[in-house]
């Protein structure tokens, strides 16, 4: 009776071993899409999707937020001379294809201060599809978007 109770428990074992990191890995996934949902980014990348590797200053493991999700450390940000293009790191890209976005599309910017971190804020695209905050130091020589 032990080794039929013991033989039943395997199918079990074997089912939770494949099917617990399954359902995690679809939670990370759909957490992920609905952060991009609910900040913005989704709204974002319609638009201004990043269709082109580029080049200009990079900035990794930065923090910004985008509508209300906060991003920590988990953004790389290159200044280029056609605006700001974004990308999160790898494991956190589902429902965030990097963006590009272009210096014209960047509206109302103002400096904003949250605790010690000097910030930039602006809303993006007209009509506004999100509001962006970053690093103030990305926008180091260069006016704020009006």
């Amino acid at each position: 009776m032990t080794s039929a109770s013991g033989s039943s428990l395997v199918p079990l074992v074997l089912g939770m071993v494949i099917l617990f990191p399954l359902a995690l890995v679809g939670m990370f996934a759909g957490i992920s899409k609905l952060l991009a949902a609910i900040g913005g980014w989704g709204r974002v990348a319609e638009r201004y999707r990043a269709r082109a590797p580029v080049s200009g200053r990079r900035f990794s493991m930065q923090s910004g937020q985008m509508g209300l999700v906060n991003y920590r450390n988990t953004l790389t940000i290159t200044v280029t001379p056609e605006g700001l293009h974004i990308a999160i790191l790898p494991l956190f890209r589902i429902g965030h294809p990097p963006l590009l976005i272009p210096w014209t599309a960047m509206r109302n910017g103002r400096r904003k201060r949250l605790f010690w971190w000097q910030l930039v804020a602006f809303d993006i695209g007209e009509p506004r599809l999100a509001t962006l905050a970053v690093p103030a130091a990305l926008f180091e020589g260069r006016e704020l978007p009006i």
